[in-house]
């Protein structure tokens, strides 16, 4: 059977990589302390100690394509995540988090033997990690994390999916432990849900590391271990007393957390000037431009639309661009722009821009004789659609019915 030092082996894992102590002689391994491994200290308090590196970043380091610290404003990405955009220095409040978990599924018997936490000082980017030499030092390290969340005045918490995962975790475990949570009454930015907004058009997948590769242009290192390995090097650790496969674990958290607080950056810098502030994927404008729409900035919104429409756009997103479009101009009364947009999607065969013209003839210009071609054109793109589908045979009872309808107008306008 494959042993964990062979997984790690196999994925490229190499031990004794810059940064992690390797005090082990030869292949014979006693039991070793985290200490072994990782530069980190032993902090105590009434409950009891635990063990914390602390890591800084200088501001100006590059992160892929980009520095750990850039000045922005942030109010657009407060605004978006539904929070007081107006709110007096956010990044000084910002905490950025993330956990290491024995699962995944969450429930009262996961627990979080790391907790990283980062924050921008003056000059660096800092990085606390508090681990878990035994699930014993969980109270002295929640009651830890909570001195730097009230010491430090973090009160927004900056995540990757933590706002359903990691911080209703923590705040169980602060409940199981008698302890008041400094999570509970936190505003939360989750970068999770707003990347899928931003790249969704255009990327195929939103993890974190993915995206620190195509959007930050950063990849990480042979000290990297893959997330859902994490559980099984702690259970190791506990097992073995061998913390060499575990130590790989502190590399990984660390990346996560810088990796959140570029993004973050880059993120607010997209919103700020989604047109300005560097050449930008004509898919991520268009997302941009429905974001901006959704947090009702609809002049923004139309100003983005109108230049990332573009016919080299893949023809799939070209036409769903012409329909978001043409909605929101519908919606202000702007139909002749609207029918402009609607005529370029039906001759790619939009079923939909078929439907919304037939609507505008029959129901805004009262002229049945114009409504009748586009509902016949509707009958016509339906011919290409797998004819024995259920959805296919509504769409046409639909079209059958609304050809029925104009019909009826056209010839009671005539006399007939």
């Amino acid at each position: 059977m494959e042993s964990l030092a062979d997984k790690l082996r196999s994925l490229g894992v190499d031990f004794g990589k810059k940064g992690i102590k390797n005090k082990a002689e030869g292949n014979v391994y006693k039991k070793e302390g985290i200490e072994t491994y990782v530069d980190g200290v032993e902090i105590g308090n009434n409950f009891g100690t635990c063990f914390l590196v602390t890591t800084d970043y200088p501001l100006t380091e590059s992160w892929g394509d980009y520095p750990v610290y850039a000045p922005v404003d942030h109010r657009k990405i407060l605004q978006v995540s539904k929070l007081d955009a107006e709110q007096e220095n956010p990044l000084a409040q910002m905490i950025f988090m993330d956990t290491e978990t024995t699962g995944l599924a969450g429930g009262t018997g996961t627990i979080a033997f790391m907790v990283g936490l980062g924050f921008y000082t003056d000059d660096n980017f800092r990085v606390y990690q508090f681990f878990l030499r035994s699930p014993e030092d969980e109270p002295a390290m929640l009651a830890a994390i909570s001195g730097v969340m009230e010491g430090e005045g973090k009160k927004i918490v900056v995540s990757f999916n933590g706002k359903s995962f990691d911080t209703p975790l923590l705040n169980t475990r602060y409940m199981i432990n008698g302890i008041d949570s400094p999570f509970a009454g936190c505003q939360q930015i989750d970068l999770l849900h707003l990347a899928r907004r931003l790249w969704k058009k255009r990327l195929p997948s939103r993890t974190l590391g993915f995206l620190e590769n195509e959007i930050l242009g950063f990849y990480r290192s042979e000290e990297e271990v893959p997330g859902w390995m994490c559980p099984e090097l702690y259970y190791s650790y506990l097992r073995e007393q061998k913390a060499e496969g575990v130590s790989h674990v502190f590399y990984h958290n660390a990346v996560d957390i810088v990796s959140l607080g570029v993004l973050e950056i880059h993120m607010a810098q997209l919103l700020n000037n989604p047109l300005k502030s560097e050449p930008i994927h004509k898919l991520d404008q268009l997302s941009i431009g429905k974001l901006f729409y959704d947090m009702g900035d609809v002049e923004k919104a139309l100003q983005l639309y109108e230049e990332a429409i573009d016919k080299s756009l893949p023809e799939h997103f070209y036409v769903d661009a012409l329909m978001e479009y043409a909605g929101i101009l519908k919606r202000r009364g702007d139909w002749k722009k609207a029918i402009g947009l609607w005529e370029k999607a039906a001759e790619l065969d939009c079923l939909n821009a078929c439907e919304e013209l037939a609507k505008y003839y029959e129901h805004q210009e009262k002229s049945y004789e114009t409504a009748l071609p586009w509902v016949n054109r509707g009958f016509e793109i339906l011919e290409k659609f797998p004819q024995h589908h259920y959805q296919t045979q509504q769409l046409n009872d639909s079209y059958q019915h609304r050809l029925e309808r104009v019909l009826g107008k056209w010839r009671k306008n005539h006399g007939g």
